[in-house]
């Protein structure tokens, strides 16, 4: 692990052993990946904003979601969920991907920890004591999350519900230079369709055929139910192609871009918006317990 400063923020940094891949992450901007270099090419986006350190957009990059996925709704009432009779504020993605992490070395050089705990103030929003930590390590032929929550709370505090995920920004070409020729495969059971507000669901929809281009308007705002084991592909023209897989906590996968920038998210998913409002929604963890799980990416070239 190599500590750097860049843009005025610390900036920490693993390495595959023959040196050729690299993965960088700022703990201060939520524990943010800022660069991932494998099979030759940065595989990051960044908005112009990603180093503004007052932004409250998301910045690009590999921002991981805590305690929740998307945005929440109850009782008419945006960013805001209820529990056991309390009625807490909790915005789009929770408060994760914007508090400060503590980056701590991992068993080798090729690996780090971020950790995040609890605070006065996440205690507001979300009632619990916990700790997060993500092992990241970056191999020869891939890189690997290995996300771990544990329930820090007393027993008498009960089981803790969450849904996290992740939110890569994948760079693609530029809009007009290529990006409608990246395509993004995989295989999901259903289609889930939102709410005009996109803070809840409403049922079902009929699902794409896959692949589809990462500009088809097919996929703005999809969200998909997939089985354990499915594998997404991004293939570019090139003949470059990138995979993940992750445990089988995260079953849904949505799919995001913007029209006019170059990068398309696939994002693995624990459950849907609104889960921590919807009966039998989230995962629950009791009080001292850990849930462990895990993402895999690798490039292909040929």
């Amino acid at each position: 692990m190599k500590t750097t400063t860049q843009h005025s923020v610390e900036v920490v940094t693993i390495t595959s052993p023959n040196g050729k891949n690299q993965a960088s992450f700022v703990p201060q901007y939520g524990g943010i990946g800022s660069s991932l270099v494998m099979g030759g090419r940065e595989l990051l986006y960044q908005h112009d904003f990603f180093w503004d350190p007052d932004t409250p957009r998301t910045r690009g990059g590999w921002p991981f979601l805590f305690p929740n996925c998307g945005r929440l709704s109850r009782d008419g009432e945006t960013d805001l969920w209820l529990f056991r009779g309390v009625r807490y504020p909790l915005r789009s993605h929770g408060f994760g991907p914007k508090m400060p992490w503590t980056a701590e070395p991992g068993a080798s050089e090729n690996e780090l920890r971020l950790v995040f705990t609890d605070t006065d103030t996440t205690r507001t929003m979300y009632p619990f004591a916990f700790r997060v930590e993500i092992t990241y390590r970056i191999e020869d032929d891939r890189f690997i999350a290995e996300p771990r929550f544990t329930n820090l709370s007393a027993p008498e505090d009960g089981a803790m519900p969450i849904y996290a995920g992740f939110h890569p920004y994948i760079a693609t070409p530029e809009p007009g230079a290529g990006k409608s020729e990246v395509t993004v495969d995989h295989s999901p059971l259903k289609r889930l369709a939102y709410n005009e507000a996109l803070n809840d669901l409403v049922g079902e929809a009929p699902c794409p055929v896959f692949p589809q281009p990462v500009t088809s308007p097919e996929l703005r705002e999809l969200l998909t139910v997939v089985p354990s084991g499915n594998e997404v592909v991004m293939q570019f023209p090139d003949g470059f192609s990138l995979h993940c897989t992750t445990s089988e906590h995260y079953g849904y996968v949505q799919h995001y871009t913007m029209d006019d920038k170059g990068f398309f998210c696939f994002e693995p998913w624990m459950s849907h918006p609104n889960s921590l409002n919807t009966a039998g929604a989230c995962a629950w963890i009791a009080s001292g317990e850990t849930l462990e799980t895990r993402l895999d990416l690798w490039t292909e070239d040929r």
